[in-house]
């Protein structure tokens, strides 16, 4: 669970179970402290009127007394007993007309005047009474004591002299936590009983609440983590009838889709689609498992890389569909050849890993997958097709080669790679010069980068003669790198990485500048026209872009399209065919001269060599070499020759290093030759002098044409004239 989970989990102040329970808290709080409140405010009501009812009682009794007894002292006693009474402090009654005191619980304030003898509060009360003007009375609360004073008009002793009044005040002081203790008492006892009742009710609330409404959602909140059906509280719950077992059961399906979902991904996500077997993902993961699960025990492993040889050319000519089912045929025989507990892979393209368990010597891995080989090899029917497939593979081995799953890889790439070169349906152990050489391609792959920026590379250009009338009628440029601590790179060495790096194409573009840039100064120089022919890749071919650049190349430096020929080999044009004959017309559109470079040495099919919108055909050395070894070794260059005639193309012998040579491709009728014999590559300036030179030095080098030959040659000129 993450951090932000957990802080969200121990941030219980703000969860659901606070925020029901803390206005529950909060009410009970606010209705034990009403309760107080209201008990504390009926008890002083009722607490006031015990007080008044007590008062006027006494007060009454007193009245009546004097209204029934004749005897002055008598009535003086009676009104002295009420202050024996409990709760009684004082009483005193006196004549409203002149303010003297008639009886009082205290026989000191007998005949003396209120004023001497009552604080002046009580005087102030006892007029503010009698101000009435008619039977009134008072209650004054203080503290432990309330003073009652109340207002009798005409109140007398009966018929007994002097001491008769008509107007009278009574006056009680009563003591009033006598009165009100036991009231308080009882009165705190039902508030408490009532608090208590209050509190109950709300803990009972409270538990109900977290019973039906928490705890249910603290196990749903504990499924939602954990995702435990078979936790006895979420059974429980999932048998409840209520809205919670329903978004338990809810929860538990959608859980459970989500699950199965996941589980699906994973799966998806582990294996190939087309073939149903492990993707480069899965090979991964189980290798790792399976190097880790080795330990250091005697475990010996073989890894096996397999690449299909022909796939690209098989998927272009016959279709997605054919290719698409000769990668399920590669993958059902490598099933057919894998023993239980082996892991097989597709890991992308046509490149395929098989894991084996290596329980002989090296000899019987070799013995497997030159059998597997051999199984991929024969023709397969594909959608109605014979198609031969074919494969190489790379094999490295645990642990004599790495114990690391991501080293293993790379042996076994760098073997792949090694045994494509090779040529189909080979296949190599890792060897750690391999590893030596892959070093050394990655060094020649990042010292390319900088070499264009540098100006390491220079032309070198190789005169092309005209056999016929021994001139020079053109020139091949080549590319040469001046490394500055390798010295001269050979082409070998550095075009196949640039082809692989993908930094051909920037290379393709600086030579065809080079090339128009020399073009335009040799014409400035004064030197006839001369055609270079440039070297373009596969890559420059499917890019698109060629054409336009050559096109803005060609008028940025001046040059005229007549003096810029394309050279592609002939097994680069059967890639991607579609597209490369799209670009090869757009070229030839702007007057540019395409030729097939090595013709001869490749698979090309003469229908799609129909459709090539072709200007020459060049003569692969290793025929022109045969011209003097073999006896049978004009058979392939006079067959070239007589099929450009019919084609209506020029044809171009390279490598020619020999008269002899030179004597019998003039004597088939080639057009143009090229090699040591008439000239080596050579840097622009030395190319100039060699141009000027040429009429002298060519005339000494060109050989007789036999009689022979200069009638064919002519018969030939005037059948294409």
């Amino acid at each position: 669970m993450t951090g932000a989970g957990h802080t969200r989990r121990d941030g219980r102040l703000f969860s659901l179970r606070w925020k029901i329970l803390a206005p529950l808290a909060v009410l009970g709080i606010c209705a034990v402290t009403a309760l107080l409140v209201a008990a504390a405010f009926m008890l002083s009501a009722h607490g006031r009127s015990e007080l008044r009812r007590e008062a006027e009682t006494i007060a009454d009794s007193i009245a009546n007394a004097a209204e029934s007894i004749e005897d002055g002292g008598q009535f003086a006693r009676f009104v002295t007993a009420f202050g024996s009474r409990q709760n009684v402090n004082t009483i005193a009654v006196l004549d409203a007309a002149s303010g003297k005191i008639v009886a009082a619980t205290r026989l000191s304030w007998v005949g003396q005047s209120i004023q001497d003898v009552a604080a002046p509060v009580l005087f102030k009360r006892i007029a503010e009474v009698q101000a009435a003007g008619k039977r009134h009375d008072g209650l004054w609360q203080e503290d432990s004591a309330a003073t009652y004073v109340s207002y009798r008009p005409m109140l007398h002793f009966g018929s007994t002299g002097d001491e008769t009044m008509s107007d009278g005040v009574i006056v009680i002081r009563l003591s009033a936590d006598g009165i009100l203790g036991d009231m308080r008492q009882s009165g705190w006892r039902f508030a408490g009983a009532a608090i208590l009742v209050l509190v109950g009710l709300l803990g009972v609330l409270a538990f109900l609440i977290y019973e039906l409404v928490l705890m249910p959602l603290a196990h749903l909140e504990r499924f939602a983590q954990f995702r435990d059906k078979s936790a006895a509280s979420f059974k429980r719950l999932l048998g409840k009838r209520d809205e919670f077992g329903a978004l338990a059961h809810v929860m538990a399906q959608s859980f459970g889709e989500a699950e199965e979902s996941s589980h699906r991904l994973a799966e998806l996500a582990m294996n190939d689609e087309l073939t149903g077997l492990g993707n480069r993902t899965h090979f991964r993961t189980r290798l790792r498992d399976t190097i880790g699960a080795s330990g250091t025990g005697d475990t010996r492993l073989a890894l096996v890389l397999v690449d299909v040889d022909s796939f690209k050319s098989i998927n272009d000519t016959y279709g997605h569909d054919v290719g698409d089912a000769l990668l399920c045929s590669v993958a059902d025989i490598l099933r057919a050849h894998a023993r239980e507990g082996e892991v097989l892979a597709r890991l992308g393209g046509d490149e395929f890993a098989l894991l084996l368990k290596e329980e002989g010597s090296a000899d019987d891995v070799l013995a497997r997958v030159q059998g597997l080989l051999d199984a991929l090899s024969r023709p397969m029917s594909l959608g109605g097709n014979i198609v031969h497939g074919g494969s190489s593979a790379g094999i490295t081995l645990f642990p004599q080669d790495g114990r690391d799953a991501e080293v293993l890889m790379k042996n076994a790439d760098l073997a792949l790679n090694m045994a494509k070169s090779e040529g189909h349906n080979s296949l190599q152990f890792f060897r750690h010069e391999l590893k030596l050489r892959a070093l050394e391609r990655s060094s020649i792959e990042r010292d390319l980068q900088r070499a264009i920026e540098q100006h390491e590379f220079e032309l070198h250009f190789q005169p092309k003669i005209d056999l016929a009338k021994g001139t020079v009628a053109g020139s091949e440029a080549l590319l040469r790198w001046r490394h500055p601590e390798r010295g001269f790179v050979p082409p070998w060495a550095f075009i196949p990485v640039a082809e692989h790096s993908g930094f051909v194409c920037e290379l393709t573009h600086w030579v065809i500048n080079e090339a128009c840039r020399q073009i335009k100064a040799w014409r400035e120089a004064g030197l006839p026209p001369i055609s270079v022919a440039v070297n373009v890749s596969a890559a420059d071919l499917v890019n698109g872009d060629l054409s336009d650049f050559v096109a803005n190349t060609l008028v940025t430096h001046g040059v005229s399209p007549r003096q810029l020929e394309i050279e592609v080999t002939e097994s680069m044009v059967m890639h991607d065919v579609e597209t490369v004959i799209a670009t090869l017309r757009r070229l030839r559109s702007m007057g540019i001269a395409i030729s097939i470079d090595d013709f001869g040495t490749g698979y090309s099919s003469l229908a799609y060599l129909k459709r090539f919108p072709v200007k020459c055909l060049k003569i692969d050395r290793s025929f022109v070499d045969d011209l003097d070894r073999t006896s049978d070794g004009q058979a392939i260059p006079k067959l070239i020759v007589d099929l450009a005639r019919s084609l209506g193309v020029k044809v171009v012998a390279e490598g020619v290093e020999t008269v002899r040579q030179a004597e019998r491709l003039i004597d088939m009728g080639c057009d143009e030759a090229q090699g040591y014999y008439f000239g080596r590559p050579m840097p622009a300036e030395d190319f100039s002098a060699y141009v000027m030179q040429a009429p002298e030095n060519l005339k000494k080098l060109m050989p007789a044409r036999s009689d022979a030959a200069e009638r064919l040659r002519k018969i030939l000129q005037e059948g294409v004239a």
